[in-house]
């Protein structure tokens, strides 16, 4: 083996006896079958040979390149020997082979280890620890549960003010739901307000407003611009247009905020008693009046209970919007267990004493009628809660609000006979009880209202009764499509000398019409009395009526005539009569229709 070369990449780097002729050698091996080129410095690109050092079986060394399998070898009587070059390689190549299946090791070991994720509840000194499971399966690695962002300190200390002053849920306190509409406003107020707050009624009052923000949209609380939300139309936070400042611009002061009217109050006079903690003025701002559009602003969501933090409201007004809630549905319910559930609305006006007006008409509102508004307060004037979806009896506890002016709770699902309680109500002007499900019989203190100017029961088909008692300031009388039965007494034409407007359209009325209808020529404007059981014939009273503009008689089994002096005044103008319709039993020469009759 003296004769051995070193072989590397092909390059001769000792003398080595002459190889056999190339093409004698080649032709050994094709014996073989095989193919071995041994021309120093060519690579077969066959195999891609790698150099070698190269002894046959009687020591000589040759020159060459192999890839060839053993048998190949075995063939030709070649042995293969790694050159130095190679050896180091291939030493470090198993090396790191070695140092990668160690750190394998380690990290299969590292993931049965169990790894605790602390998450802690802002404003609660509980710590709660969860652990990971390690994957059944090493080839996949385990996620952990993202970690809750820590709050602010400031917001840490706006919690435990807060906490102290707002009702909440004992099961689901509001300050550990980080999306809740509480949380979401004290963050804004500790993280991104900027007004000096100079009491803590004023923050209580701020944080009332901006949580009724953030609970009627689905804007984040961390007021980016990114976040999926659902604006108000008008003044929000995103909203595209405003004729005043925006509600939650910075910096000012939320009296200044549209749709927004404070009074200044002085501390420690008779009105300034609810006050507290003013260290640094002797008045201050409060807020007395929160009155959105009436059109809508597109309102989503509930009234919170902090709206009771606005001690001084005397006006909310949220009307056409799609404001939900019902009994115990919203966030911040009492958390006395004692105590039945509330409705979202007393939950969110019980304890302002000053309101004078509430309307929420055209909204979404479901459950029973609020019942402690009615006793908390004794100032309202206007209760305005038509057009929901309200269920269940009117509550004989509205008669606890002996100043109410205007009560309107028609297009509801209420049911049930109206409670003989209502005729306490003797300076309401205004009540319309249309569009429910109201049944039994109309009692005779319900017509002794001695206020009342506007009266509407129409579409309540099981109400029934008859006309009685003194209306005698009442300017709007509706009943239609009721069981109101019996006839048009003389006495309701001698009491109701200020009727504009009588609507009786399918009701069970009968008997005629008197001829004191004509008491009525200084105010009625429409009579409606179509569709009933009147009989007899037309009184020629109607020609004293100059102010009639709606004339309907159809649908009864009136005879007669409508006389030359009515057909004078049929036009579209100022006090014409514009609608006029009888029956064919009736002649007339100018009512609507009436070529129907001819036709006959």
């Amino acid at each position: 083996m003296d004769d051995e070369v070193n072989v590397d990449y092909g390059i001769r780097t000792s003398v080595i006896p002459p190889l056999p002729p190339l093409n004698n050698y080649e032709e050994s091996d094709r014996e073989s079958g095989m193919q071995i080129h041994y021309s120093a410095g060519s690579i077969d690109p066959t195999n891609g040979a790698l150099p070698a050092r190269l002894v046959n079986a009687d020591g000589d060394a040759l020159e060459g390149y192999t890839h060839a399998p053993p048998e190949v070898l075995d063939a030709t009587d070649i042995a293969v020997v790694p050159s130095e070059n190679e050896e180091r390689a291939q030493f470090s190549l198993r090396r790191k082979r070695v140092l990668m299946g160690g750190a394998a090791l380690c990290f299969l070991v590292a993931l049965t280890v169990i790894i605790p994720v602390v998450v802690i509840v802002p404003g609660d000194d509980t710590v709660v620890q969860t652990t990971v499971e390690p994957s059944q399966s090493p080839s996949s690695v385990p996620t952990l549960s993202p970690t809750v962002e820590p709050i602010s300190d400031a917001l840490a200390e706006m919690l435990q003010t807060l906490q102290q002053y707002t009702k909440n849920n004992a099961n689901d306190p509001w300050w550990t739901r980080r999306s809740s509409p509480q949380f979401r406003a004290a963050k804004w107020l500790a993280d991104v307000d900027t007004l000096p707050i100079t009491s803590q009624s004023q923050l209580l009052q701020r944080f009332a407003l901006v949580t009724f923000y953030y609970s009627t949209t689905n804007v984040s609380g961390n007021g980016n611009a990114d976040d999926w939300r659902e604006d108000w139309h008008q003044c929000g936070v995103f909203s595209s247009g405003c004729n005043g400042e925006h509600w939650l611009s910075v910096n000012v002061h939320e009296c200044d905020w549209l749709y927004v009217n404070c009074e200044t109050i002085t501390i420690g006079d008779q009105r300034g008693r609810l006050l507290q903690g003013n260290d640094v003025d002797d008045t201050m701002r409060v807020v007395v009046q929160v009155i959105l559009p009436l059109h809508g602003n597109n309102l989503r969501g509930t009234l919170p209970p902090q709206l009771s933090l606005l001690t001084y409201l005397e006006v909310f007004a949220a009307s056409n919007n799609k404001i939900t809630g019902g009994v115990n549905s919203g966030d911040g319910n009492n958390n006395n267990t004692d105590v039945p559930p509330l409705h979202d609305v007393d939950q969110a006006f019980m304890e302002v004493t000053t309101l004078r007006v509430l309307n929420l008409v055209g909204n979404n509102i479901s459950g029973s009628l609020p019942v402690n508004i009615w006793q908390h307060s004794p100032d309202m004037e206007l209760l305005l809660l038509s057009e929901n979806e309200f269920i269940g009896e009117i509550p004989h506890e509205l008669s606890a609000m002996a100043n109410l002016l205007e009560l309107q709770l028609q297009s509801n699902q209420l049911h049930g006979s109206i409670p003989h309680s209502i005729g306490n109500l003797t300076t309401l002007r205004l009540l319309s009880l249309a569009s429910n499900q109201l049944s039994g019989t109309l009692s005779a203190e319900f017509f002794d209202l001695p206020a009342l100017t506007s009266l509407d029961l129409s579409n309540n088909t099981g109400l029934s009764g008859t006309l009685a008692g003194e209306l005698s300031n009442i300017n709007v009388f509706s009943a239609s499509f009721t069981q109101l039965n019996g006839p048009l007494p003389d006495t309701l034409f001698e009491d109701l000398t200020q009727l504009e407007k009588l609507d009786v359209e399918s009701a069970a009325l009968t008997g005629t019409l008197s001829e004191q209808l004509a008491l009525w020529n200084d105010s009625i404007q429409i009579l409606r009395l179509q569709n009933n059981q009147f009989t007899g014939i037309i009184p020629n009273a109607l020609d004293a009526l100059t102010r009639l503009g709606e004339l309907r008689l159809e649908g009864n089994s009136f005879s007669g005539t409508i006389s030359d002096a009515v057909c004078a005044r049929r036009g579209q103008g100022f006090q014409q009569l514009g609608t006029l319709t009888v029956d064919c039993s009736v002649e007339c020469s100018c009512c609507d229709d009436y070529e129907k009759c001819s036709n006959s």
